[in-house]
C-alpha cells in the first residue's frame, strides 16, 4: 500500500512539474509584453510632462506680459 502511495505521490509531483515548465514560457511573455507596456506608457508620460511644463511656462510669460502691460498702462 505505501509503495503505490509513494507512486502516486511521486507521480503528482512530476505531473506539478511538467506544468509548471508548461506555464514558465508564458509567464515570461507576459512579463516581456507587461515590460514593454509600461516602457512605453512612461515614455509617453514623460513627453506629457513636457509639453505640460512647456504649456505653463508660456502661461506664465503671458500673465507676465499682461502684468507689465498694465503696468506701462497705469504709468500713461
Amino acid at each position: 500500500m505505501k509503495n503505490i502511495d509513494e507512486k502516486i505521490l511521486m507521480t503528482d509531483g512530476e505531473i506539478k512539474q511538467l506544468q509548471n515548465k508548461r506555464k514558465k514560457p508564458i509567464i515570461q511573455s507576459k512579463q516581456e509584453e507587461r515590460k514593454k507596456r509600461d516602457r512605453r506608457l512612461y515614455e509617453k508620460g514623460a513627453v506629457n510632462q513636457k509639453i505640460l511644463k512647456i504649456i505653463e511656462k508660456r502661461e506664465q510669460t503671458e500673465e507676465n506680459i499682461e502684468v507689465q502691460e498694465e503696468a506701462t498702462d497705469t504709468e500713461e
